[in-house]
């Protein structure tokens, strides 16, 4: 046992067990999955997704196993190993994590939480000395490291793709849920779902009406979720319908990230080239998910998609907006709410972006600005220019997304593939042996990765030419300019002081 949280092994009636020399080498034990708990029944969860706008079929937890739940002070927590071996779901895969991964799980879980932002937890993480051979950088060069195991808890963790499983054939993929059509199942699970969840929500004999009001729940916990993610410089990094939870919780830590330099199209994941889940696209990406599963529900059995899609896009839209500009009108100390607040956040990010101000200094200097009512423009301006990326850090934050957004092959053919596609569709989809819509879906996001190559590799050359001293010059300017409208926005609105 090499951390744990007390507060989350409190939820779990261990208070004070981590502590002791004999408590900590058992809880190690049971953590590790080499000991049962008593009154534990392993299992692992059966779930399908969409990944990356795709349809994957059947999917499932491939390296967590399932413990049970624990009842403390009225309270019901479900308690996972992450990394304890290979369950029925496991595919090719060993079911095993390694130090690095656990210990993002670990902190990330814990920091989201003091954020007050929706999160599973982690209790305990456990090091093994047996170790497991991984290429850390996928470049061909293995290693042995050690094995990890990471605890995590939530009241549940259901995800979206829990009911997707009841979805038939898709049409681009070809791929089916492990259950397609099986309505029993469909109603059982949304039945178990509102009776354990969402029982405010139970209309008596009517699930289409019950599925609008659960949607409600939903789709409003979802969108406090994306505002903190969003207000914080967060990106999940793998939004796909299997990592959404139904309770609105941050599920499943993988190649996640906090900001320094802010880029609005921020990519933690490598092989996320096409930018489906950057920072900007958060918002929309996980209402096109709440649309999932509402399709999802219909497959099911359970109501009527498009009735509860409506629900979804006014509740999700509405919860967003509200508690956006409620955040960050405190978060920079400007009052009472506005008309035109919408727009004036979208130019700090505009700000932001085009300086790559850091995230989290950003705001500390507003702090100090506000204090004043706004008169220190001079001082606030040259911590927010002192807070922008310099020459170097451009180029390293040029050259981390030219490694990302890297051609998967030759530049010539995808040209050449896009072209056809406009006039032949079914002929590249027969040589490729794919259905048409998923073919010229893939190649026309290999097409727009491209210039978003192109792009970046034309901004990094010009910026070989670029003084130190202009870029500051340049940033002052923005700057400047967006304090001024600061400074304006505080005295109408109240804030300050």
């Amino acid at each position: 046992l090499v951390s744990y949280d007390e507060d989350s092994l409190v939820e779990l009636g261990l208070a004070g067990v981590a502590a002791e020399g004999a408590g900590a080498d058992a809880l190690a034990e049971y953590m590790a999955g080499n000991k049962l708990l008593p009154g534990s029944i392993p299992s692992a969860h059966c779930y399908c997704g969409h990944q990356f706008g795709s349809f994957s079929g059947q999917l499932g937890d491939g390296a967590t196993l399932y413990l049970g739940h624990v009842l403390e002070g009225g309270k019901k927590v479900e308690l996972q190993l992450k990394g304890a071996g290979k369950t029925t779901y496991s595919r090719t895969a060993d079911g095993r994590k390694v130090l690095r991964s656990s210990i993002r799980e670990f902190l990330g879980s814990k920091w989201m939480e003091s954020l007050n932002v929706g999160t599973t937890k982690a209790p305990t993480l456990v090091v093994s000395s047996d170790t497991i051979i991984r290429d850390k950088y996928y470049d061909g060069n293995v290693k042995p490291e050690n094995i990890a195991i990471v605890s995590r808890t939530a009241e549940s963790f259901l995800r979206f793709g829990s009911f997707e499983v009841c979805k038939p054939k898709d049409s681009k993929t070809g791929r089916a849920g492990s259950s397609p059509n099986d309505v029993e199942l469909g109603r059982t699970l949304f039945d178990y779902v509102v009776s354990e969840h969402f029982p405010q929500c139970a209309v008596e004999s009517n699930r289409k009406e019950t599925a609008k009001k659960v949607m409600e729940v939903i789709a409003r916990s979802t969108a406090e979720m994306v505002v903190g993610w969003k207000t914080t410089g967060f990106t999940h990094g793998v939004l796909n319908t299997d990592n959404m939870s139904i309770l609105g919780l941050t599920i499943d830590y993988g190649p996640y990230g906090w900001m320094e330099y802010f880029e609005k199209d921020f990519i933690p994941n490598g092989s996320d080239g096409n930018g489906r889940y950057d920072w900007e696209h958060q918002e929309e990406i996980c209402l096109w998910n709440l649309e999932k599963l509402a399709e999802a529900w219909e497959f099911g059995g359970v109501a009527d998609s498009e009735e509860v899609k409506v629900v979804a896009r006014d509740v999700y839209g509405s919860t967003f907006r509200r508690i956006f500009e409620d955040t960050m009108r405190e978060k920079m100390g400007m009052g009472s709410a506005m008309e035109g607040d919408g727009a004036f956040f979208e130019e700090l990010w505009e700000v932001m972006d085009t300086t790559k101000a850091d995230f989290t200094e950003t705001f500390v200097n507003f702090e100090g600005f506000v204090a004043g009512a706004g008169g220190g423009v001079g001082a606030a301006l040259d911590d927010l220019v002192g807070s922008c990326a310099d020459k170097n850090a451009l180029e390293g934050i040029f050259s981390k997304k030219l490694q990302i957004l890297r051609p998967s092959m030759p530049p010539n053919q995808i040209l050449a593939l896009w072209e056809m596609c406009q006039t032949e569709p079914e002929a590249v989809a027969a040589h490729f042996r794919a259905p048409v819509a998923a073919i010229v879906s893939e190649i026309k996001g290999d097409y727009e990765k491209l210039q978003k190559y192109a792009n970046y590799a034309q901004m990094k050359e010009a910026l070989g030419s670029v003084e130190e001293g202009d870029v500051k010059d340049k940033n002052r300017v923005k700057w400047r300019k967006f304090l001024g409208k600061y400074k304006k926005r505080l005295e109408e609105g109240g804030g300050g002081g």
